[in-house]
């Protein structure tokens, strides 16, 4: 790595006695990029941050938990925090969560119990005297954290709001006798269990409206809940479980409903999913099961494990679905670790990204929206290590690396420090690598201007 920098700071000052040429008038057209979203700090639980955008009444920002390692100091937050992030740096959000003892964060979700939305964490506790794992529960309140009542689920991981019919209330998965995992509905202060599977247990959640108004869709590994056959996906309608359609036994990591132009559909990521074993992508139109685009192979070239990772997001093209893991092959289209789905065909992102994925998240922190992605790499072809980066849409002005709305040369003092040290925004090209080509391509995008 060394040696890299060495060679790039070399081929910087081979440039630094270049005339800086003058922005031309017309545009070229843009390029989308991967670039380092982590701002000051460069670790977030100790891999992956868990990613929220949510409005506490300061405006729309984007949320990580973690543990917080500051880039330039090396300091470290001791204790597993919450992050907000609005573009600059973060403010960590620390307030009511100072207690005696290690753990980490499982996982961030907005949530509205029947009061209104709000931003709920999970903390994975263990103390010095009892090592075993427990679990706490917290919401923000816009100036601080707030422990719930005893009782609340195990972390924020695969839960949803759902109204019954009887009003707006949290669903989430909680711990029962003999079994993994069930399904609960939260009463304001206890659980109460609406369903119990037979085998394993419930890993996702996720309300879809298929044409007869919205259902509670539970996905896991089980074959029966409440004694209904319903392999790895049932429907909750309030007062009964139901099977979706034909599904078979799979293993169901992560679900979203989206529009790839055929109308609202159920989307389900996992290792295998229900309308294909080992195809890793499934969609639900609420009559049949389907494969987007042949899926993805879950064994062999690639697989996908898809906690979380699965998203929509428009990057200038129109709203998509984002799907990521340790996959090599989308539909028959090389990927690294992430793909695109428009309806039609899978496509890569750029070079890709390192695979060991946490979270994403549509944000836009006031320079147009973005994909942030929770990885444990970064972007191929970087060489700084950063758990979070965003895919950058159009139109965006890459010449304007510092983004103070003009070019000068200033941009070329910012794009040479990124270059030197390997950061994903150098990457001009949207390759596998970072080298001189990266260079004279940010000086034809300077030279052509921005729209």
């Amino acid at each position: 790595m060394t040696t890299r920098h060495t060679t790039r700071r070399g081929v910087m000052l081979a440039f630094v006695g270049v005339c800086v040429p003058v922005p031309s008038t017309h545009a070229q057209p843009c390029t989308r990029y991967w670039a380092d979203a982590a701002g000051d700090y460069a670790y977030f639980n100790h891999y992956q941050p868990a990613l929220a955008v949510f409005d506490d009444g300061s405006g729309p920002a984007l949320y990580a938990s973690g543990n917080f390692r500051h880039r330039k100091s090396g300091i470290s937050r001791s204790i597993p925090t919450v992050g907000r992030w609005r573009g600059g740096k973060w403010e960590l959000l620390t307030n009511g969560m100072f207690r005696p003892h290690v753990g980490q964060m499982t996982g961030l979700r907005v949530l509205d119990d029947g009061t209104g939305p709000k931003l709920y964490t999970g903390i994975q506790v263990t103390t010095f005297s009892a090592p075993e794992y427990r679990y706490e529960f917290y919401v923000w309140n816009g100036t601080s954290w707030n422990r719930t009542p005893p009782g609340m689920l195990d972390g924020a991981i695969g839960m949803a709001s759902y109204n019954d019919g009887s009003g707006m209330a949290m669903y989430g998965i909680v711990t029962c006798p003999n079994r993994e995992n069930c399904v609960g509905r939260w009463r304001g202060d206890h659980w109460e269990v609406i369903g119990t599977p037979d085998i394993g247990g419930v890993t996702a959640m996720c309300v879809y409206d298929s044409g007869t108004g919205p259902r509670l869709y539970v996905a896991g590994t089980f074959n029966r809940i409440d004694g209904v056959l319903a392999r790895s996906i049932a429907m909750w309608d309030g007062a009964s479980w139901s099977p979706v359609g034909n599904a078979v036994s799979s293993y169901v990591r992560g679900m979203v409903v989206h529009d790839d132009g055929t109308g609202p559909a159920l989307f389900c990521v996992g290792l295998s999913t229900p309308a294909g074993y080992n195809r890793g992508v499934s969609k639900w139109d609420g009559q049949t099961w389907s494969l987007p685009g042949g899926g993805i192979p879950t064994q062999g070239t690639g697989y996908i494990t898809a906690l979380h990772y699965v998203g929509t997001h428009d990057d200038g093209r129109g709203t998509a679905l984002y799907v990521g893991g340790y996959l090599s092959l989308a539909g028959g289209t090389f990927v690294n670790s992430i793909a695109r789905w428009d309806g039609q065909a899978w496509e890569a992102l750029g070079g890709g990204l390192y695979p060991g994925f946490g979270s994403m998240a549509s944000f836009d922190d006031g320079h147009g929206p973005a994909l942030y992605v929770s990885t444990q790499g970064g972007p191929i072809g970087a060489t700084t290590n950063s758990v979070l980066s965003k895919w950058v849409g159009c139109p965006n002005c890459y010449a304007d690396c510092n983004r103070d709305g003009r070019l000068d040369t200033i941009d070329f003092l910012c794009f040479q420090d990124q270059y030197v040290r390997g950061d994903a925004y150098a990457n001009c090209t949207v390759d596998t690598r970072i080298n001189v080509a990266d260079y004279i391509c940010f000086i034809s995008k300077f030279a052509a201007g921005c729209p």
